[in-house]
């Protein structure tokens, strides 16, 4: 849960891409890259779902 003024991470369409890329060349699971990096599973599979849709603009915030 957040707590009051907690600031989280802005992630760029590249540092996304560059997470999610071992998943999308299907080296690894979205399980592996969440163990790996900590980064929420959900989160990681929004991204992928973005990317498979739109390319790397559908990573970028501005398109959200």
């Amino acid at each position: 849960m957040a707590t009051k003024g907690q600031k989280y991470k802005q992630w760029t369409a590249e540092e996304k891409y560059k997470i999610i890329e071992p998943i999308i060349m299907l080296e690894k699971s979205s399980t592996q890259v969440t163990q790996e990096t900590g980064i929420n599973n959900g989160l990681i599979t929004a991204w992928v779902k973005k990317y498979r849709e739109n390319g790397i603009d559908g990573l970028d915030r501005k398109s959200v």
